[in-house]
């Protein structure tokens, strides 16, 4: 496995710091999620919530957790 591969300095995902972003708008979907599910339950919580809280659009907070059962799961 080659310098690049591993994601070392000179990779793409460093480069343009995609992989950074992902992760942290990952993190932020799910703690906005968690503490929303957390305080009101799944039925009451809306994506759109979810994503207002996380500072992403809906379409966002959907590539993140597939559907919102899977990101309550994830979120748990």
């Amino acid at each position: 496995m080659n310098h690049e591969e591993q994601g070392g300095a000179g990779s793409r995902a460093d480069q343009d710091g995609s992989a950074g972003q992902e992760t942290g708008t990952r993190e932020r979907v799910l703690q906005a999620a968690r503490r929303l599910f957390g305080e009101r339950g799944y039925k009451p919580v809306t994506v759109r919530e979810i994503a207002a809280e996380a500072g992403v659009s809906p379409a966002m907070v959907m590539k993140v957790g597939g559907s919102k059962a899977k990101l309550y799961a994830a979120a748990a």
